[in-house]
C-alpha cells in the first residue's frame, strides 16, 4: 500500500441526512454511518501491515487528515498561503486571523510539535524533535521552547506579546493543553467545508493513549532562571529539574522510533 494514500480521519459526504443508527461494515466493524466502513477496514490494515502497532514517526510521517467529498483544487496553492516556519510571528496570526483563527487557536495547534520533528528546517538536522520527551504529547515543548539557548525559526510566537500568556499558560498544564488542541483542531479540519455536506467518521481513530501524569520538569542543568519569560505579571509554574550532571540533549531518532534515538 503506497504511504501517501493514508487516510485515518474521514468526513465523507452526505448523500442522506445522517443516520446515526449503528450499521454492520462489510468486514465485521460496525460503524455509525455506512461511509465509515472503508476507513475502518483500512484502519486496521494499516495498524496490522504497516505500523505493526507501534505509533512511532512511521506514523506521524504517513498519517493524513484526508475528507473524502471535499472539491479537488484546480490550480496550486499561492505562494504564501500557508505561513512558513521562519515567517515572524505577526505575518502568522495575520495570515491565521484571515482564516479565522484567533491568536490563542495558533498556539494551541502549536501543540502537534510535542511530538513532531524537523526534516528540512534546518537542513543540518535530520529527525530533529522539538523537545527531550519526543514520543510523548505532553508540556515540554512550551517549557522547552522558552529556554535560553533553544532556537528554532519561527518561535518567537513564545515571546510575542499578544501570545506569551498563551504559550505560559500551557506549561505544565497538560488537560488545558489537550483541551485546547483537541478545539483548534476540530475548527482546522473543517476550515473552508461545509460541514453540514459532512459526515464525522472520527470515531476510526484508535483510542487515544492516556495522558502522562508526570509534571513538566525542567531538562538536567536548567533551572528557572534560565527561562526567557514574556508573559509578565504571571508567575511562572514551580517547577523540578532533571537529575543529571550534564545539560539534557533533544535526541536525534533518524529511525522514528525510541530505540533509534541518540544524544
Amino acid at each position: 500500500m503506497s504511504k501517501s494514500f493514508v487516510v485515518l480521519l474521514g468526513f465523507a459526504t452526505a448523500v442522506y441526512a445522517a443516520n446515526f443508527r449503528r450499521v454492520a461494515c462489510p468486514d465485521g466493524n460496525m460503524a455509525t454511518n455506512a461511509a465509515c466502513c472503508p476507513f475502518l477496514a483500512l484502519k486496521d490494515d494499516l495498524q496490522a501491515n504497516l505500523f505493526k502497532g507501534q505509533c512511532g514517526e512511521d506514523v506521524h510521517e504517513v498519517v493524513r487528515l484526508t475528507f473524502t467529498g471535499r472539491p479537488n483544487a484546480t490550480a496550486p496553492a499561492p505562494d504564501g498561503l500557508v505561513p512558513q516556519p521562519q515567517d515572524s510571528a505577526t505575518s502568522i496570526l495575520v495570515r491565521f486571523a484571515d482564516a479565522g483563527f484567533a491568536p490563542s487557536k495558533v498556539i494551541a495547534l502549536l501543540a502537534a510539535h510535542s511530538i513532531g520533528r524537523a526534516d528540512h528546517v534546518d537542513p543540518t538536522l535530520d529527525a530533529a524533535p522539538f523537545d527531550t520527551t519526543p514520543f510523548t504529547f505532553d508540556t515540554q515543548f512550551f517549557l522547552e521552547v522558552l529556554l535560553q539557548g533553544v532556537g528554532f525559526p519561527g518561535t518567537d510566537n513564545n515571546i510575542d506579546p499578544i501570545t506569551a500568556c498563551t504559550w505560559q499558560g500551557f506549561v505544565n498544564n497538560q488537560k488545558h493543553m489537550s483541551n485546547s488542541f483537541v478545539a483548534a483542531m476540530a475548527k482546522l479540519a473543517v476550515t473552508g467545508q461545509g460541514t453540514r455536506r459532512l459526515i464525522d467518521c472520527s470515531e476510526v481513530l484508535p483510542p487515544p493513549t492516556p495522558p502522562v501524569n508526570k509534571p513538566a520538569t525542567f531538562p538536567a542543568t536548567k533551572s528557572r532562571q534560565d527561562v526567557q519569560q514574556a508573559c509578565l505579571g504571571v508567575p511562572f509554574p514551580h517547577l523540578s529539574t532533571d537529575h543529571g550532571a550534564q545539560e539534557t540533549i533533544i535526541p536525534h531518532c533518524p529511525g522514528g522510533l525510541d530505540v533509534t534515538c541518540a544524544s
